[in-house]
């Protein structure tokens, strides 16, 4: 006889994610871990803009992912026409794939959405956010537009939640705070021989104090005035230290970039700081380092600053959101004033005391575990997925 009750549909989710050029990209990678996590539980499909190393983790899980190009440095007379055609392929997944849920990452994805007429948006719109605006700046429509037809929205810390609800008071109801999932396993403090060992890999002295600043080399991270203003700080104060930039340095990518490469290159502390460009071995990195250095003007949840938490070492971050409620309420870090480049050499040399590095380590790890699993992060994320298919039931 025939089976009259057939397995029930697996829940499918459209995942919308800009990427730019660089490889260092710690919101798709914080994406990526959503995916991997819970991958089993539902059919996925990607609709991304551009081939990346990341995307064979995406298609080892089963992922559909589709590339609709996406050029963010052409002219705007192409972006616009970019962005038509991104929109004109969400509506034909829409109608492909019949997607459960559409989960945007950023707010360019989301902007490609808005675009679909709404004849056209029958699933729940789930979006991420993961960044702030430049310091001074409001939110402009589509930031309304947003609030206005997201199901949900996820920010990954409660003062991301309070700066979008202070802007946009009616986003409150939509927030709930979910934190970025780290592999604990790959990034956990280290003994002494494993550090060593990562330092000889890495070509980094046995008794360099070793300053890492993790991200590509752009305005949003600060790495020029850290050049130019910590940096000789730093160096004069502390005969040992040593700066290592580690992320995406094309000079050919921007003037920003290129002036950064050349201050590291040709100031008087050229032989205090590295060069590294991207890197694929980064639990190496924050094996081999001593501590974090996070220069940026403003930030979301930096990924640098919560995987160095679970590497176990200490973070000095400027005041960007996120760093009071994960370093100065933990003791996991210390946080100074952005644009402050003294007080961020003075911060950093408090952590050439290795006493003290370790104390802020072992806190940093212990928020870690509580806050960054993937354990409790990936059921968080299925309660979201669940209340979000939820609320639209209801709405409807």
């Amino acid at each position: 006889m025939p089976d009259t009750n057939p397995s029930p549909r697996v829940p499918r989710i459209l995942f919308a994610a800009m990427q730019t050029r660089n490889f260092s990209n710690g919101g798709v990678e914080s994406a990526t871990r959503i995916f991997e996590a819970l991958r089993a539980r539902y059919q996925w499909a990607l609709l991304t803009t551009r081939e990346m190393p990341r995307l064979q983790r995406w298609r080892r899980g089963g992922a559909r992912v589709i590339i609709a190009p996406f050029d963010e440095t052409a002219s705007r007379f192409l972006r616009r026409l970019a962005g038509l055609l991104w929109s004109l392929r969400f509506v034909r997944e829409i109608q492909t794939f019949e997607p459960d849920i559409v989960h945007c990452n950023d707010i360019q994805s989301y902007q490609a959405y808005s675009f679909i007429p709404r004849m056209f948006r029958q699933a729940p719109l789930l979006f991420t956010l993961r960044d702030t605006r430049t310091p001074g700046s409001k939110p402009g429509p589509i930031w309304h537009k947003l609030v206005d037809q997201a199901t949900i929205i996820v920010v990954l810390s409660k003062e991301m939640g309070e700066n979008l609800s202070t802007d946009i008071p009616a986003a409150r109801p939509k927030l709930k705070v979910i934190n970025s999932i780290v592999d604990l396993k790959q990034f956990q403090p280290t003994c002494a021989d494993e550090k060593a060992a990562a330092r000889r890999r890495l070509g980094i002295a046995d008794a360099q104090y070793a300053v890492g600043c993790i991200g590509a080399i752009g305005e949003k991270k600060g790495q020029r005035l850290l050049l130019l203003d910590t940096l000789p700080e730093l160096a004069r104060s502390c005969a040992d230290a040593h700066l290592h930039l580690i992320g995406d340095c094309d000079p050919a990518s921007g003037a920003y970039v290129s002036d950064t490469v050349d201050v590291a290159l040709n100031s008087p502390f050229a032989d205090r700081v590295t060069l590294h460009g991207h890197s694929d071995a980064m639990s190496d990195w924050y094996k081999a380092l001593d501590v974090i250095c996070i220069a940026a003007n403003h930030e979301g949840l930096a990924r640098a600053m919560i995987e160095g938490m679970a590497s176990g070492l200490p973070i000095v971050s400027t005041a960007v959101c996120s760093a009071d409620e994960m370093l100065a309420e933990t003791g996991a870090g210390l946080v100074v004033p952005i644009g402050d480049s003294i007080a961020l050499a003075d911060a950093l040399l408090q952590y050439h005391d290795e006493k003290l590095r370790t104390l802020a380590g072992r806190k940093g790890r212990k928020v870690a575990e509580s806050r960054f699993s993937e354990e409790s992060l990936s059921a968080e994320w299925r309660s979201v997925y669940r209340l979000a298919a939820a609320i639209n039931e209801n709405s409807g």
